[in-house]
């Protein structure tokens, strides 16, 4: 996320006219952050269930919860570092599409 490298619709940019690419790739994002807060409602609620069944692991004896609150917490940082990107790409006037395309 942080060098505009992550996993998204890089390959379908480059089929449109290169006039609206850019608009194509911010689309693509917006789409990302609300993939990414849907992830996020849903992964804290799934980890609160589960938290509340009280159930362990065999191996460690931690929270099962604690394990399902990684899938919340990652996707919490990718989109903070998300806004951080369009923050740093709007303070320096460079809407552009990621690694110069």
């Amino acid at each position: 996320m942080k060098h505009d490298a992550h996993i998204k619709v890089d390959a379908l940019i480059k089929v449109w006219p290169k006039k609206i690419r850019t608009y194509v790739a911010i689309l693509g994002e917006i789409v990302l952050l609300a993939f990414g807060g849907i992830v996020i409602y849903y992964g804290y609620k799934l980890t609160g269930n589960v938290l509340k069944m009280g159930q362990t692991s065999i191996a460690l004896q931690i929270p099962i919860g604690a394990i399902y609150f990684g899938i919340p917490f990652g996707y919490t940082l990718m989109m903070i570092r998300l806004i951080a990107n369009w923050t740093r790409k709007i303070r320096l006037h460079k809407i552009a599409l990621p690694n110069g395309q």
